[in-house]
């Protein structure tokens, strides 16, 4: 071609690919994740992070539309 970018060949693409599917090191071993440790109940790391703190609690409200159901909010 006449801008120096090699033609598309689906042939030459399907084998390259069947070729790193038969010969690349990516394959052949499975990327394997590290080793769990199985722990009983919560750690301790989990249950600080996970500490609710007591917040006061507010007045509880008296609004007037509790006191006149009839009335109608605008």
């Amino acid at each position: 071609m006449a801008d120096s970018v090699p033609g598309f060949n689906e042939d030459t693409q399907r084998a390259r690919v069947a070729a790193g599917f038969k010969g690349s090191d990516f394959f052949k071993e499975g990327n394997l994740a590290p080793a769990m440790t199985v722990v009983n109940g919560i750690p301790p790391e989990v249950t600080q992070k996970l500490n609710v703190q007591s917040f006061p609690q507010m007045t509880p409200g008296d609004p007037w539309v509790v006191r006149y159901p009839n009335a109608k909010m605008k």
